[in-house]
């Protein structure tokens, strides 16, 4: 209810324009494996906002069939594996995206300062670019045109526990 709520809040605002795949977790009773398509679900009855989908197990191939049945568009995100790599599943929801004429996302790179890119900002923005540009290659190789927004995100490492900073201390 909570959730569906919010998909209500946020289709009545002006922004956000695009809507995410969530919650990814927290589902009482329910299978991790149908985490993002039950999120995707929810956001598809509750907002006429552009909606994103994820591709961990392979889950756009449900949530892209889902938006075609409500007349809806999706934007795939081929999340990358940094440091300058993409997975095999990520490389099929990019392959599939294009054959479905859905526009890509690049940039949720999730690179980690001092472990997966460079410890620099600038360095990390250079491995994220090139990254990004690799799938973004990729996709007008397949089919010219194809439509593409960018973007990106990192995380700094805390040097003595190795784990990542959220929240962009930075």
């Amino acid at each position: 209810q909570e959730y569906r709520d919010l998909m209500i809040a946020m289709d009545a605002l002006d922004n956000p324009q695009i809507v995410g795949p969530y919650p990814l977790f927290g589902w009482e009773g329910l299978p991790n494996i149908m985490c993002i398509p039950e999120g995707f679900a929810a956001s598809l009855r509750n907002t006429s906002k552009i909606l994103m989908t994820a591709h961990s197990n392979n889950c756009d191939i449900f949530n892209v069939e889902m938006a075609k049945a409500a007349g809806a568009e999706t934007i795939v995100g081929p999340n990358p594996s940094p440091p300058l790599t993409y997975g095999e599943e990520a490389i099929e929801a990019l392959y599939r995206a294009v054959a479905n004429d859905c526009p890509l996302r690049f940039g949720y790179t999730g690179e980690v300062m001092g472990a997966t890119s460079p410890a620099t900002i600038a360095g990390t923005a250079v491995t994220g670019s090139a990254t990004a540009m690799a799938g973004i290659v990729l996709a007008q190789l397949l089919k010219p045109g194809t439509r593409i927004s960018i973007g990106g995100w990192a995380f700094p490492q805390n040097m003595r526990s190795g784990l990542i900073i959220f929240g962009s201390i930075e």
